[in-house]
């Protein structure tokens, strides 16, 4: 392997923390703001949308995959990779988070790394630079968004990013699915405290995916699912057959 510590890398060239819907925790760490700290009054891609054929970086990460409203803590120590967050801040705070799911993983410490096509946007809202140039950041998902390999002439990869339409359903085979995935997220979760009051449907299905426990294929499955009733029907699938 060309990787020193290959396996820290797999596991995550950045390191899971802790995960929340719409929200995180990260002890007493003070974050700086970071776009609007590097760059002014830069509204983010949530608000503004993006041209077709925008190319951004991509961080390729095993098993991972940046749901829209996650709020995801990263720890960048890789050099490729402070390079990558040093240039999304100088920009627009903007990336994509990629999933390679195994056998792609020992490919992860080169340049190569298969990555699968649905991936997540990301927008670094917060982050602190350490005294050794390491990162930590907090990444916001907004959206779904299909990956193409593009030039790049940094060393870090980037990926052409168009954006994808979720499938919706008819009002009453919605209000139908929306108060079964709401059992089930009760069911997994006890609490509806982490759900927004706004969430959306597909939103809910994300949620319920997220509390299944599910092997990182599977929830990548259900992750690319653009049609909703599909993904919803995947999702209450699994949660009937798993223990809660």
């Amino acid at each position: 392997s060309g990787c020193r510590h290959a396996m820290q890398c797999r596991t995550v060239v950045a390191r899971r923390v802790q995960l929340h819907w719409f929200g995180t925790a990260v002890g007493n760490m003070q974050f700086k703001h970071a776009v609007e700290k590097r760059n002014g009054s830069n509204k983010s891609m949530a608000s503004r949308g993006f041209e077709a054929g925008t190319t951004l970086p991509l961080f390729p990460l095993p098993d991972l995959m940046l749901f829209p409203g996650v709020v995801q803590p990263l720890h960048i120590f890789e050099p490729r990779y402070r390079v990558m967050t040093t240039d999304s801040l100088d920009a627009t705070g903007r990336l994509v988070i990629g999933t390679v799911l195994e056998p792609g993983h020992a490919q992860l410490s080169g340049n190569d790394a298969p990555v699968e096509p649905i991936a997540g946007l990301g927008q670094i809202d917060d982050y602190q630079r350490l005294d050794d140039g390491r990162y930590v950041m907090l990444v916001s998902g907004v959206a779904r968004v299909h990956i193409e390999e593009a030039p790049s002439d940094r060393l870090y990869r980037r990926v052409k990013v168009t954006s994808v339409e979720e499938q919706p359903i008819g009002p009453l085979d919605e209000a139908q699915c929306r108060e079964q995935v709401m059992e089930a997220i009760m069911e997994r979760t006890a609490s509806t405290s982490l759900v927004p009051e706004d969430a959306g449907l597909g939103q809910l299905i994300d949620l319920l995916l997220l509390h299944l426990r599910l092997r990182p294929p599977a929830l990548y499955e259900g992750f690319a699912e653009l049609n909703i009733a599909a993904r919803a029907e995947r999702a209450l699938q699994l949660h009937a057959a798993g223990p809660v």
